[in-house]
């Protein structure tokens, strides 16, 4: 007898199930889209961040990836969440992903600020409104937990996912940068705030996940071995375990040569 196979809705339904936080992220940014047509532009100028402005200052350090800037910004974003997103909070659980996503969006603003603030760009030109440097943030850390990985970059040229990582960075670094229209070529350094946090969260995630995930902490019969190196507090003690490492070494030998002498007395 056949075994009944699940219809495509219901494959859709229990796949939204598995990235929860990347189907609310869609939803809403389809939503501020549809609200921002309504309202004539007013949602995006409530949900864009601008400098040292209230309350723009302080809630849009989270809202203004939500703002589409069209119907083909709105789709390819949307596309790539889905595609990278999805696949990240799949690996990391919501928790871990959440955390990662709001981190990366505020320290994303709060270095542009810091950038925008040394070259004396009026708080109105150095606004942020647009899901891009969060789009970023997520392909990059795909890439890096994932660098052998082959893609169709616009489903024609296959390329490694780690190329595809630097050439994300450094579309970044040359094309984000344009207050006013014009660019600023070194103010690329400070929209990759959300790349160094996707770095942080791909390379050094397994200092933090054990707090987040209750299936990571340790439990009284089962250990987890890693290579120190492995952790960010592990990359940090580093030169310190390597200086030990050569004590040891050194000592070892001084006892093997002081036994082989003593042998050769002996025998004298």
């Amino acid at each position: 007898m056949p075994i009944p196979q699940p219809s495509w809705g219901a494959r859709g339904q229990n796949f939204f199930r598995t990235i929860p936080v990347t189907k609310g992220v869609l939803i809403l940014m389809a939503a501020s889209f549809l609200l921002d047509i309504v309202s004539n532009g007013t949602l995006t100028a409530f949900l864009a961040y601008i400098p040292f402005q209230f309350p723009n200052g302080l809630t849009g350090l989270f809202t203004y990836p939500l703002v589409s800037g069209g119907i083909i910004s709105l789709l390819i974003s949307g596309y790539m969440m889905y595609m990278f997103g999805g696949s990240l909070e799949r690996s990391w659980g919501r928790r871990l992903y959440f955390i990662f996503l709001t981190s990366a969006t505020a320290t994303a603003a709060l270095l542009w600020t810091v950038g925008t603030s040394i070259f004396s760009l009026p708080p109105q030109s150095a606004q942020l409104a647009g899901p891009w440097l969060l789009v970023s943030a997520v392909i990059v850390a795909w890439a890096w937990l994932n660098p052998e990985e082959t893609i169709l970059v616009w489903f024609v040229l296959p390329l490694k996912a780690k190329w595809v990582g630097w050439l994300t960075i450094v579309i970044l670094y040359f094309v984000f940068p344009r207050p006013r229209g014009i660019m600023y070529f070194p103010l690329g350094f400070f929209a990759l705030g959300g790349v160094a946090v996707a770095y942080a969260y791909a390379r050094y995630k397994r200092d933090w996940e054990w707090i987040l995930r209750p299936e990571y902490r340790a439990k009284p019969n089962r250990r987890v071995l890693r290579h120190p190196s492995s952790t960010f507090t592990g990359a940090l003690t580093r030169p310190w375990r390597e200086w030990q490492r050569r004590r040891r070494i050194a000592h070892l030998q001084r006892t093997l040569r002081l036994e082989e002498e003593d042998t050769g007395q002996a025998k004298g």
